[in-house]
């Protein structure tokens, strides 16, 4: 299975093919086109094996495009300060060719500068 047959629209196909992806990993290959069919997803695999990309990527495709009439559309919860700030920086990479506006809110961190952030109207 090629990337090309999760039918990803171009922006996203770009940013997937510029970090080099070619071939889906397994659990993105599961993963992918069951949360593109907005059903849920409970998985374990192993660390470095694309959990995240298997739920940013239908996650970048369901959002489309920034609507800054709304407020946040997607939520990730992340168990630490550094594994939020790794999605985050994969989440900029991922959305670098749409108009999707990303953020992370952290415990300890500097109010002013989070609630700047939100009023950004972050998707």
């Amino acid at each position: 299975m090629t990337l090309i047959i999760l039918g990803l629209s171009a922006p996203v196909f770009k940013a997937v093919m510029k970090r080099g992806y070619k071939v889906p990993t397994p659990i993105q290959r599961k993963a992918i086109p069951v949360i593109l069919k907005n059903r849920d997803v409970v998985a374990m695999a192993r660390t470095g094996s694309g959990k995240t990309a298997a739920f940013l990527i239908p996650m970048f495709e369901k959002l489309k495009g920034h609507d800054p009439n709304s407020g946040p559309r997607a939520l990730i919860l992340s168990p630490t300060r550094e594994l939020a700030l790794q999605t985050l920086k994969f989440s900029l990479q991922l959305g670098k060719f749409t108009d999707l506006i990303a953020t992370a809110i952290l415990g300890g961190e500097k109010l002013e500068e989070q609630f700047s952030n939100l009023h950004a109207h972050p998707d």
